[in-house]
């Protein structure tokens, strides 16, 4: 509903980045080092697509479990998050 009360025009831009920063902060855990060079990201209209090096996924599976939780938390608000 925030979204929806900024001037016409920005209300679906600003939405889109705002769940492209929550996405960051879930994958940007640990503050560590870890480079993330070979992920790719699709945007759409209402989604958003991530495209994680093979392997990444399996060898974090907190950020797999954030991801699945963040994804069930946007289908409800009418957006959808895909990553593989």
């Amino acid at each position: 509903k925030v979204f929806e009360n900024l001037p016409s025009g920005i209300g679906k831009k600003t939405r889109k980045i705002a769940i492209i920063f929550r996405i960051a902060v879930l994958l940007h855990r640990s503050r560590g080092d870890r480079s993330f060079r070979d992920l790719r990201l699709i945007v759409g209209k209402d989604s958003l697509k991530l495209m994680f090096p093979d392997g990444w996924l399996e060898d974090h599976p907190l950020n797999r479990a954030d991801l699945n939780a963040e994804r069930h938390f946007l289908a409800a608000a009418g957006f959808k998050l895909r990553f593989e």
